[in-house]
């Protein structure tokens, strides 16, 4: 078995593997741009312009896993710094038993590497389940960026788990919330803006977003528009952090004018 030494030195070097700028390209396109509905769409792909693409991502992982299989990588390390490798396998799982079947497969096109180390984890059902496409874990990622403040490593996490339609509004409001910690006020802006359009009734998320977004317009010294997000949420929800105070404020500054 590797040393501690040794599982961390080999880590590192498959980070820098997959951070070549080819494999990221890969990665990208594997995570936001391909998604099968069969073995035949696998198949599909493997004769198509995005062949390489393909083999890249699961070669790599399946590669990856094969050192912890064998003890050239400790488990507990992999699993622990990885969650990529829970994506890959979710997404090609459905179809890995017909592909296994099929005579003159290379393994790695069936994960046979990968597939014992994701299912040797304890809630590795579960996880896989709900993450079929890689969003919700990165979101979940995203979403510990941001609250470590690591705010430009959250945003490229943020922007693809938009896609996931169950942490789309709260990826847009962190991401948001980003793009305001890093200056990039009008970005934070568009971002809210268009996170509150999409919410229709006037729920925890949506005065989240309108709060937020409200604080940005304040850091432009839009205070019209600050104030209109402020009072949208007074108008339902008196309680809500310093909203009173806010629009409260603002009356008794317009009452004592000249």
């Amino acid at each position: 078995m590797a040393t501690e030494h040794e599982s961390m030195m080999g880590i590192l070097r498959l980070y820098e593997l997959r951070s070549e700028e080819t494999m990221r390209k890969a990665r990208d396109w594997f995570t936001t741009g391909f998604y099968p509905e069969s073995a035949q769409d696998i198949l599909n792909v493997l004769v198509s312009k995005r062949s390489a693409d393909f083999r890249m991502v699961a070669s790599y992982w399946d590669m990856a896993s094969a050192f912890v299989v064998f003890g050239a990588i400790s488990e507990e390390m992999f699993n622990a710094i990885n969650t990529e490798h829970l994506a890959v396998y979710a997404k090609l799982q459905p179809f890995l038993e017909e592909l296994r079947a099929m005579p003159g497969v290379p393994p790695y096109l069936y994960l046979k590497h990968l597939e014992p180390v994701v299912l040797r984890l304890p809630d590795a059902q579960e996880r896989v389940a709900r993450n079929p496409t890689d969003l919700q874990l990165r979101f979940e990622l995203g979403e510990s960026f941001f609250n470590a403040s690591r705010f430009r490593d959250a945003v490229p996490e943020l922007q693809r788990a938009r896609q996931n339609p169950h942490a789309r509004l709260k990826a847009m409001n962190l991401l948001g919330c980003c793009y305001g910690e890093l200056g990039m006020l009008d970005l934070a802006t568009k971002q809210l803006e268009e996170a509150s359009q999409e919410i229709v009734s006037m729920d925890t998320m949506k005065k989240d977003i309108l709060y937020n977004l409200g604080i940005i317009y304040e850091r432009m010294n839009e205070t019209e528009k600050s104030l209109a997000c402020m009072k949208q949420i007074y108008e339902v929800d008196y309680g809500y952090r310093d909203v009173a105070g806010r629009v409260e404020s603002s009356y008794e500054r317009d009452n004592s004018g000249p």
